[in-house]
């Protein structure tokens, strides 16, 4: 795409990491490398996963706070008991193993991209 557009690499991926975010329903992948790629997902704007991942999952994310997320989920039959099992070992303290003051930081962007997943 940098060469498409004749710009830096970095002018690519500050467009996508501010344009095409999570808040704002699209979900970014992509794999670097020869035959890589972009792809930009639109997530479904309505919707009880749409709506936790805009309104309740800020920057930030405390464990507790993602098990009681998950657990309403499930309680409300919009994932099921094991999808909420493995997200909350994903997003568990002792899984993550940076420093202890990006967990929180880190927690948010997991279960955001995770329940982003489960809405397609």
């Amino acid at each position: 795409l940098a060469n498409h557009f004749s710009c830096a690499k970095s002018q690519i991926n500050y467009v996508l990491a501010t344009r095409f975010t999570t808040e704002r329903g699209y979900l970014v992948e992509g794999h670097r490398g020869g035959g890589g790629y972009i792809r930009i997902i639109r997530i479904r704007p309505e919707g009880t996963l749409g709506d936790v991942i805009r309104n309740e999952i800020g920057d930030e994310l405390s464990e507790r706070q993602a098990l009681h997320i998950l657990e309403r989920l499930c309680a409300e039959d919009v994932i099921t008991r094991r999808e909420a099992e493995l997200v909350a070992v994903a997003v568990a303290n002792k899984s993550l193993s940076n420093p202890y003051a990006m967990q929180d930081r880190l927690r948010a962007e997991i279960m955001k991209n995770v329940l982003l997943s489960l809405t397609r």
